[in-house]
Parts: structure tokens; C-alpha cells; sequence
């Protein structure tokens, strides 16, 4: 009796220990169940752990799991559409097609009556900015994230680098100190590639450092004193249907610059915005530039969150990329405890840890740089050194910059990664 109560008990550790601490992809493709198209924009959210992403372009997901628990739920939902639910052992070692169920609203009678009346675009957008202001996060943030830069001059490509790493708000308590910097980025796998002679050298790093946490920051000041700030002019573009959901498209201009929003009637939020500015903070340059934001939203319970930042600017020859895509929000469990902390996350920017994992980077599925092969054959021209080889070999484990800022950030990011 007891030798069999004993195997029970062992059997039921076991099981329990299969089901916690795996680290699983959960990936596949949100489809309509009747057309079999692929739907966009989805919302993937994973419940025990509070983790959320969005479908690409072509309904494909993704999210890499530290410590899965088997047993969690996995819920995919779209507007006009029942969630489809799951569990996350479900999804172990394979590519999984959720197919959602279109719901059928069945409407009354309707006698429409046509009055005409000026739209007022100032009003609208000022309700539009209203609800972005009232719905934004307050409290500190995490995502995990990949970000990718690239710089060519006279047609031919200086440096490549791109990281996997986190992105992180650290609350509005900064603003009070450095309204600007409330953004950050932590690089956790960075592949960096040779730098060209002609690539222009920063001021206060040796190496030109890399400029993930300028696209945040330049989000940040478009909230601060921006587009998102109000105070422009406005004028309705168009009114369209995008997946059964009235869009607007509001241009925009003042104080020298211009863009458009792209805002769902629906539910007044702000989608996407185009912008031309003048505020980029340029590395190379060590000022600010004018250059081009393209920002993608994704909203959790109403809350907006970055989905995408892409900026590009062109002066004097030298042009810039800089694109951040988020791969993972974590939507609770976040805290920064102290003014202190904030202040050696954010100065972790000034110098960036080099470590490159292969292993752990194909895991992501990341897609290449659509002129990777250009790109290859302009940086490693004479090098002898393809560009995977020159991100092993870049792969230092040392900073740009050391200084006492980065003492105690490596033994954060250990914690952090068991919030995924």
C-alpha cells in the first residue's frame, strides 16, 4: 500500500514538473473559418503569464514562452469574430492555424435619415487624443522587442546591427527629471556587423553606440509635445472600410511639421501615424535631425501599446534606418522600485552589451532585412568575413562604453526574463 501510494505521489511530481518550466514557441496563423484568409491585427494572449502579441500582415504569430506552464490558456480574439481559446500544450513543436468564427449580427429595420452637417475635424481629433491620453499606460512597462539599424551613404551600406532585447517605459515618475527619457531599450542578443570607416563617430562612444532607445525616444516626444500633444491643424483626408471597421484618415501640420493619423471610428483609436519631424536625435550627428516616423499601435483592454517604430532620416549624404518591432507584451507583473533603478536602466543606453547567441536568435524566426544580400556584400567587401561570422567575431560580451551605470543591469535582466 505505501510502495504504491509512493509511486502515485512520484508519478503526480513528475507530471507536474512536465507541465512548468518549458520554454515553448507558441506560433501559428489566425485564419476566417469560411474564406480561410488570413486576419491581421489579431490579438494572441496568453493568460497565466499575461503575455500578448498581435498577427502580422499575413495572420502569423509568435511568442517564445520561458517557464511555459502546459496547462495555460491561450486566447486569440478579433473584432467580428468569437475568441477561440486553447492551451498552450497545444501549440508544443508544432505551427498551429487558428480558424475564428465570423459572428452574425442580425440588425432591425432601419430608417435612415440624412442630415447635413459639417464633420468638425478639430473636434473629433481632440476626443480622439483625449481617449489616447486617458487609455495610456501610466505605470512602468516591459515588452520584449527586436530592433534593426542600418546606414548607407552614396548607395553603398556602412553598418548593419540588430538585437533582441527589451523594451521598457519606466513610468511617469521620470518625467519629472528627463521627460524624454522615460523609454529605454535593453539589449539582450545583439548581432552587430563591421562599421565602415566612413561612418561618422559619436562624440562621447568610441564605437558610435547603437540608437534603439532614439525611436523611443522620439515616440516619446511626439506624446509629450507632438502629434499625440494636440495643437495642430487638422483636415479629414478620408473615410474608408479596413476589415468592417470605419477608418479616418486625419492629416495634420504645425510647428513645422506634418503627418496623418489613421484612427478606427469605431472605438477612436489611433491606429497608425505617419510623421515628418524635426526633433530625431541622430547618433552620428550628436543632434537632433528632421526625419520620418511610421508608428503602429496594438490596444489590450483599450490600453495602447507600440507594436511598431520606424524612422529613416537623410542628411548630408548619410541615411539612417532605425525599426523597432515588438515581439511580446508583457501587460501586468512590471515594477521599477526606485528613482535610483530608473536611472540605471535608462543610462544602460549610453553603452550597450554585445553578446551574440545564434542558438537563441533562430528560435525567434525573425525574417532578414529585405536587402540583407547587399547589405552583405557591401559591408563585408574585403573583409574576408561574411556578416554572420563578423557578428560572432563583434560578439565581445563587453560594452561600448563600461562605467559603473551598467553595474546590477545584467542581474535585472535574469529577473525579467522569467516574466516571459
Amino acid at each position: 500500500m505505501w510502495r504504491s501510494g509512493f509511486i502515485g505521489s512520484m508519478l503526480l511530481v513528475v507530471s507536474v514538473h512536465a507541465l512548468l518550466g518549458q520554454n515553448i514557441q507558441v506560433k501559428g496563423t489566425v485564419r476566417d473559418s469560411k474564406t480561410g484568409e488570413p486576419l491581421p491585427g489579431a490579438n494572441i494572449f496568453v493568460r497565466g503569464k499575461s503575455l500578448g502579441t498581435t498577427s502580422s500582415f499575413n495572420g502569423a504569430f509568435f511568442l517564445l514562452l520561458d517557464n511555459a506552464d502546459l496547462s495555460d490558456s491561450v486566447f486569440v480574439s478579433y473584432i467580428g469574430y468569437r475568441t477561440h481559446k486553447s492551451l498552450v500544450k497545444t501549440f508544443t513543436d508544432k505551427h498551429v492555424d487558428i480558424h475564428l468564427d465570423p459572428v452574425k449580427i442580425m440588425l432591425d429595420e432601419v430608417v435612415v435619415k440624412v442630415r447635413k452637417k459639417k464633420f468638425d475635424v478639430d473636434a473629433f481629433m481632440a476626443e480622439v487624443l483625449r481617449e489616447y491620453k486617458r487609455n495610456s499606460r501610466k505605470t512602468p512597462h516591459i515588452a520584449k522587442a527586436h530592433y534593426r539599424e542600418t546606414a548607407r551613404s552614396q548607395g553603398k551600406y556602412m553598418q548593419f546591427t540588430e538585437g533582441i532585447g527589451y523594451s521598457i517605459y519606466l513610468g511617469e515618475v521620470m518625467a519629472n527629471n528627463a521627460i524624454y527619457i522615460n523609454y529605454t531599450f535593453y539589449y539582450e542578443n545583439t548581432r552587430k556587423s563591421n562599421r565602415s570607416s566612413l561612418w561618422p563617430q559619436m562624440i562621447y562612444a568610441e564605437d558610435g553606440g547603437m540608437s534603439a532607445d532614439l525611436s523611443l525616444n522620439g515616440f516619446r516626444r511626439m506624446e509629450v509635445e507632438g502629434a499625440l500633444s494636440g495643437n495642430y491643424s487638422y483636415r479629414l483626408d478620408s473615410v474608408y472600410l479596413e476589415d468592417n471597421h470605419l477608418m479616418y484618415s486625419v492629416s495634420y501640420k504645425g510647428r513645422g511639421e506634418k503627418g496623418k493619423f489613421y484612427i478606427d471610428g469605431d472605438n477612436l483609436q489611433v491606429k497608425r501615424i505617419n510623421a515628418e519631424v524635426h526633433h530625431f536625435w541622430s547618433k552620428p550627428f550628436n543632434r537632433r535631425v528632421a526625419g520620418k516616423f511610421d508608428l503602429q499601435f496594438q490596444y489590450y483592454n483599450n490600453q495602447p501599446y507600440i507594436s511598431t517604430i520606424r524612422s529613416y532620416y537623410d542628411k548630408d549624404g548619410l541615411e539612417h534606418w532605425n525599426d523597432l518591432t515588438i515581439l511580446i507584451q508583457k501587460l501586468d507583473e512590471f515594477t521599477i522600485e526606485s528613482r535610483e533603478l530608473q536611472l540605471r536602466i535608462n543610462n544602460y543606453n549610453s553603452s550597450s552589451l554585445i553578446t551574440y547567441r545564434p542558438e537563441e536568435w533562430l528560435t525567434y524566426s525573425l525574417p532578414d532585412h529585405p536587402d540583407y544580400k547587399k547589405i552583405e556584400e557591401d559591408i563585408t567587401s574585403g573583409s574576408g568575413l561574411s556578416l554572420e561570422n563578423q557578428f560572432i567575431k563583434n560578439s565581445t560580451g563587453k560594452y561600448f562604453n563600461p562605467s559603473e551605470a551598467q553595474k546590477g543591469v545584467n542581474e535585472l535582466v535574469e529577473g525579467w526574463k522569467k516574466l516571459f
